[in-house]
């Protein structure tokens, strides 16, 4: 059904035409339109504010109002959690080996003792009296890596050779 073109105008934003009255005098679009682009407007300014609050508080966290431990703080409380060095060297050594038992030589056991290998390296660097292992034959590695994993096992001889020659290749 077709108004009175002289008394109805069609909205630009759902393209119906509709009275007059159902318009606002300033906008080419209806009233039930206007709303819902002004109900949209407000959540859109809610969320531009709420961004910005959420931007300044991270700002303020990025300061220094938040107390953040040092990397030794916080080793040395997983250490504690592990019941001490010797907790975190025989789970290590627990997970390394059933990662070996159920894939042997796959990926993540080689790269395991790789690891452990870099750890005793790295640990060598860091403590002066530590020997030096450019000077230690592989037998004393491989006794430094037993006693450094927790338990001596033929099993730490297989898998220490696995990755010697997994980062040969």
């Amino acid at each position: 059904m077709r108004l009175d073109t002289r008394k109805t105008r069609v909205c630009t934003r759902c393209t119906r035409e509709q009275y007059k009255e159902e318009f606002p005098e300033d906008k080419n679009i209806c009233k039930q339109c206007d709303k819902e682009v002004r109900k949209q407007y407000a959540v859109n300014a809610q969320k531009k504010r709420l961004d910005a609050r959420l931007s300044e508080f991270v700002a303020e966290i990025r300061g220094d109002k938040i107390d953040v431990p040092h990397i030794c703080e916080l080793a040395s409380e997983l250490v504690k959690k592990f019941n001490g060095v010797k907790g975190v060297a025989e789970q290590l050594y627990q997970r390394i080996m059933k990662a070996e038992q159920e894939k042997p030589g796959s990926k993540t056991s080689i790269d395991a003792m790789v690891s452990v290998v870099r750890l005793i390296e790295a640990s060598t660097k860091l403590r002066p009296t530590a020997p030096d292992l450019s000077n230690m034959s592989d037998d004393d590695i491989r006794e430094s890596l037993v006693r450094l994993v927790g338990t001596r096992t033929v099993d730490a001889d297989y898998l220490l050779s696995r990755a010697s020659t997994t980062s040969e290749n």
